[in-house]
């Protein structure tokens, strides 16, 4: 039997495997001359275009999918963190708006006593989604903290959105 032709890659790489067991250096040569002529071939064939040649080691084709497929899920990730950051924005917006109302409706309710005023500015709250804290009434001011309901998805890492606000009757 011959030895093996250099027209597989693999069968000059076991040509090259065979010669550093045996340690022959007619062998080596030989095999030596093959891998050149295989990766000149190689070569040629990848100078010709796009598949002429077959795939080699450091071939970048299909890097591009790949970064694209990675900027893809990156952008995916920066929208959703954008519509949450709106949503608890706009939360943080009803949730302050909330206060400001109840603590005018308290303010207007004064003069009936302290339970109306806080019970108004309750019924103002939860018209507009939220949760009452707080409400104290000292003299002719009102001060009440509003915080967004639970169940409303409004949570984020720093907790529901919560605002206060004061208002007076504009006597005294």
């Amino acid at each position: 039997m011959g030895e093996p032709s250099a027209r597989s890659g693999l069968a000059a790489c076991a040509l090259a495997a065979r010669a550093l067991v045996t340690g022959s250096r007619a062998l080596a040569a030989h095999a030596a001359r093959a891998l050149s002529v295989r990766a000149r071939v190689d070569g040629e064939r990848s100078a010709l275009g796009r598949g002429a040649g077959r795939a080699v080691v450091g071939d970048e084709r299909g890097a591009a999918s790949v970064l694209a497929v990675a900027l893809l899920g990156v952008l995916g990730a920066a929208v959703v963190f954008g519509v949450r950051y709106g949503e608890v924005v706009v939360g943080r917006h009803r949730v302050v708006a909330a206060a400001d109302l109840a603590a005018v409706a308290a303010a207007g309710w004064i003069e009936q006593g302290a339970a109306r005023a806080c019970g108004r500015a309750e019924w103002v709250v939860r018209r507009m989604g939220g949760e009452l804290v707080s409400c104290v009434v000292s003299g002719v001011e009102v001060v009440v903290e509003v915080r967004a309901a639970r169940g409303k998805g409004l949570g984020s890492v720093f907790g529901a959105p919560a605002a206060r606000a004061r208002a007076g009757s504009g006597e005294g």
